[in-house]
């Protein structure tokens, strides 16, 4: 059985109906053996694991000087809610493209919508929501979300040619 013939023909195919693309960043996750489960299916909470690596990637964009992962003090957040949708099965060795962008900036807090589809189908595997929150770790309380955070995720979210 080949990948694509695995998905479901009866799920609907969201991503064509959606788009020229709805969101600027994506990532690649080629689906490994572990992240399967007894089923033979993608683990639940490996779509979560794979919208963490979105926002990485979303990240990377804001701050492409950036080289280390932990260098928190540029966007101190705190992910505060995560919801996540199954529309179709996924199998190892598949490769996924996780889709994501900011659909609300706040005060304090923004929201990032997901599209998780595989990459030879365009078949929907799951959508998602996050809600973070920026965070002050030293005195443990929120903050405003700074101007200038504001208004590096307009220019992502504006500007089709991120490359």
């Amino acid at each position: 059985m080949s990948i694509s013939s695995s998905i479901d023909s009866n799920v609907p195919n969201y991503y064509e109906s959606f788009m020229d693309f709805r969101f600027k960043v994506e990532t690649q996750v080629k689906i490994r053996f572990s992240d399967t489960d007894a089923m033979g299916h993608c683990n639940n909470a490996r779509m979560i694991s794979y919208m963490e690596e979105g926002r990485v990637e979303y990240f990377k964009k804001l701050f492409p000087h950036v080289t280390r992962a932990n260098q928190f003090d540029l966007f101190p957040f705190i992910l505060a809610e995560i919801q996540c949708s199954y529309k179709a099965p996924a199998f190892c060795n598949q490769l996924l493209i996780v889709s994501l962008g900011t659909t609300h900036i706040g005060t304090k807090s923004f929201t990032f919508e997901y599209d998780i589809y595989e990459a030879e189908s365009k078949q929907m595997v799951a959508t998602g929501k996050s809600i973070q929150v920026m965070y002050d770790y030293k005195n443990n309380k929120t903050i405003t979300i700074p101007q200038e955070i504001k208004e590096k995720i307009n220019n992502i979210e504006l500007n089709s040619n991120l490359d």
